[in-house]
């Protein structure tokens, strides 16, 4: 999907299990529309000039409405702060040193998430 100058744009690796099970969620309960979901891996993708494919295919990054674009656990919690059933946790962002935290946390999934595709999602 093309990126949209007046959304939240996720960039996402669709061949991560993952995060395929993750996004597709986050679509689903994106009733209004108000996220563009780009898949990192499809060629027609634009990416803002300082987010290269590989970068996005290695870790979640988000650009906000006004061009900003974060990755993390700060991607996570701008999501967050736009879906709803979600909102209520953006605001672990206000408690000091919760982004952190969250970003310990963050680095520790990627960290492992090899391991976790490979014994929970092995291929038939």
């Amino acid at each position: 999907m093309a990126e949209s100058e007046n959304k939240l744009t996720v960039y996402y690796d669709s061949e991560c299990p993952i995060c395929r099970i993750e996004i597709t969620h986050y679509q689903g309960i994106d009733e209004k529309r108000v996220v563009c979901f780009a898949d990192a891996r499809e060629a027609d993708t634009q990416f803002p000039e300082t987010l290269t494919r590989d970068a996005a295919l290695a870790r979640l990054y988000v650009r906000r409405e006004d061009g900003t674009l974060v990755s993390g656990a700060e991607a996570f919690v701008t999501l967050w702060s736009r879906l709803p059933g979600w909102r209520y946790l953006s605001y672990l962002r206000h408690i000091p040193g919760m982004m952190w935290v969250l970003e310990r946390a963050y680095i520790a999934t990627l960290y492992v998430r090899p391991w976790l595709v490979r014994t929970f999602f092995k291929q038939a």
